[in-house]
């Protein structure tokens, strides 16, 4: 699983595992990644600190992100891989 985060875009995808997106489905806000067998590829979260905020997690995972390098060539984009 990897998180990935655009944080110009204040959006997030959550890849769950590798392969060909044939369909993409919106569930209550979210967009839903899915291939040809219907299996969950990943789920993309627009407004994703709104999300955080409403959780109580934007104060706990926001110093995550404050740590990647602004002279990274991807700065507004970070990887969590576990």
């Amino acid at each position: 699983m990897q998180l990935i985060v655009d944080l110009r875009a204040d959006a997030a995808y959550l890849k769950f595992r590798k392969g060909r997106v044939v369909l993409t489905r919106e569930v209550a806000g979210l967009h839903v990644d899915q291939d040809a067998r219907g299996a969950v590829l990943g789920v993309e979260v627009l407004g994703w600190t709104e999300h955080l905020r409403h959780f109580g997690l934007l104060g706990v995972l926001s110093p995550l992100f404050q740590s990647v390098p602004e002279t990274s060539p991807n700065a507004h984009t970070a990887n969590f891989s576990p």
